[in-house]
């Protein structure tokens, strides 16, 4: 994938996001942006959103 297609995903991600308010930061498009060149793979970075979602849940669910 080359260096435009890849900023033209992360472009159209990032309008998306913000059209639901939500604002990707610029570590998050980073992330994106490796993740779409090959440098960390796609599985090894959902497994870190699902091991950080459960933390979330976990805290969340102790200060109820």
């Amino acid at each position: 994938m080359s260096r435009n297609e890849i900023q033209k995903i992360i472009d159209e991600t990032s309008f998306t996001m913000e059209v639901e308010g939500f604002i990707l930061s610029p570590d998050e498009k980073e992330t994106i942006r490796r993740v779409l060149s090959g440098e960390i793979p796609f599985a090894e970075q959902l497994q870190k959103y699902i091991d950080n979602a459960k933390r979330i849940g976990e805290l969340a669910h102790v200060t109820e």
